[in-house]
């Protein structure tokens, strides 16, 4: 079974539409394809290269249209990339109760408001000592995502 689970699409940092993905994934022979745009809810900051929070509803009604374009040409997933934020994850977990996902990819994009996979620049300003405590502080983080199975 050949199938892709991480695509980002211009509700997020993607360059391509749901549409234009799933053609070519039809044309590639994908079994399947799930889109999983970047959401964060980060109190108090909007991120630019993820979907903008009020944008979920029109996310979920693109997800629904393009299931109904993909046919049985392949299986589309409704997926979504959730970025794992411990001030708000009992908010994230009330928002995403409200749509039919198929799947939900939990990542640790932030320690606190760190960008962990910033530039190299960002990391080289930092000493070693910090760059070792912000790594055990993101490990830490996948950590406790995983145990929250939010």
């Amino acid at each position: 079974m050949i199938t892709s689970y991480h695509c980002h699409t211009t509700f997020s940092d993607g360059d391509s539409s749901m549409q234009e993905q799933l053609q070519a994934a039809i044309t590639a022979g994908l079994d399947e394809l799930g889109i999983s745009d970047h959401y964060i809810l980060m109190p108090g900051r909007e991120i630019d290269w993820s979907m903008p929070v009020d944008r979920l509803p029109d996310y979920v009604q693109s997800l629904q249209d393009t299931r109904k374009a993909a046919g049985d040409q392949l299986a589309f997933r409704f997926g979504l990339e959730a970025d794992y934020i411990p001030e708000s994850v009992g908010h994230l977990a009330e928002v995403l109760k409200q749509y039919p996902f198929d799947y939900i990819i939990g990542s640790v994009h932030f320690i606190g408001s760190f960008p962990v996979d910033a530039s190299a620049a960002h990391w080289d300003a930092m000493s070693q000592s910090d760059r070792n405590t912000t790594i055990k502080k993101y490990w830490g983080l996948v950590a406790e995502m995983a145990r929250s199975r939010s």
